[in-house]
């Protein structure tokens, strides 16, 4: 029999790992079962179950064709409430302004409970997380940044307590303290916080923008797609990342963070777009993620 490992549940969401000998892909396709009803194929070690419900036990089968190799239970999290954003406005068509709507909905995220991104297609500018907080993005769902700076907001690179005997830092830019603008996601002294789903985040970046002169400063130095600054308990399940202005996941002086079970995209071309700097960080683990060159454009 196969050894299968829970690596982590949420209450809608859960990651189970495949022992054949495989490393990232399995050394053959398997079909997944879960309460006796068929879920679906997978052939990677580290393996994402979306849409389950909360505070439901499950059994999780793998089968090769017809072969039981394995099985596992484990019971996902209580939820409180669902927070959609459609229901605070946002839109999800492609052209509005979403950015306002999604993070009404963050910031009225109470515990033990979740923001819900359906499908579509979200513009935003910036988000910003807080401690406490499960935001799904559904297959199907993008939210996919605006490149115009001045839709965004400047991150200064240093402030001066008020004793002047330290400095709280804000703004970096390769290690240095400089004015950056706030990446697409943000989070700044936040803890428990789980970003996951089938979604994808889109920094929408190009050689019409943010990747024109990418070493210039105008304004301030370019977003990075996901930076956290001084967070804890901090992890991300499932989703694709793409298209990054710059440095596509940099975590900065911050703890206990996972990263698990993503895709991370960027064109063979793009300049600065490293996948992963953990910067200053204790405690991550990064198991499952791929880090992928596309050598086209998409069409944006």
């Amino acid at each position: 029999m196969m050894n299968i490992t829970l690596i982590m549940s949420t209450a809608r969401s859960a990651v189970i790992e495949l022992e054949d000998g495989g490393r990232y892909f399995t050394k053959k396709p398997y079909r997944i079962c879960l309460n006796g009803k068929e879920y679906g194929g997978t052939d990677r070690t580290i393996t994402n179950l979306f849409d389950l419900k909360p505070e439901t036990r499950y059994l999780a089968e793998i089968y090769d064709g017809e072969t039981l190799e394995g099985s596992l239970e484990f019971t996902t999290d209580y939820e409180y409430v669902t927070l959609d954003v459609r229901k605070f406005g946002a839109k999800g068509d492609g052209v509005s302004d979403d950015t306002h709507f999604i993070q009404a909905a963050i910031m009225a995220c109470p515990k033990y409970s979740r923001v819900l991104i359906p499908a579509g297609t979200y513009r935003i500018t910036s988000l910003f997380l807080k401690s406490n907080l499960r935001l799904e993005l559904a297959e199907g769902a993008e939210l996919k940044a605006f490149t115009d700076r001045s839709k965004f907001v400047t991150m200064p690179p240093s402030i001066e307590s008020y004793d002047e005997t330290d400095e709280y830092f804000l703004g970096t830019w390769e290690g240095n303290p400089l004015p950056m603008y706030a990446a697409i996601i943000s989070g700044y002294q936040a803890k428990n916080v789980i970003i996951y789903g089938a979604g994808t985040i889109n920094g929408n970046a190009s050689k019409e923008d943010w990747w024109n002169n990418p070493k210039v400063m105008r304004g301030a130095f370019r977003p990075r797609l996901f930076h956290i600054n001084n967070c804890k308990d901090v992890t991300l399940q499932g989703i694709t990342v793409c298209n990054s202005p710059s440095w596509t996941l940099h975590p900065f002086f911050s703890k206990n963070l996972r990263f698990i079970g993503i895709t991370i995209k960027n064109p063979s071309d793009s300049p600065n777009t490293d996948g992963l700097d953990p910067e200053s960080c204790k405690n991550v683990d990064i198991l499952g993620v791929r880090f992928s060159l596309v050598f086209l454009f998409i069409d944006l």
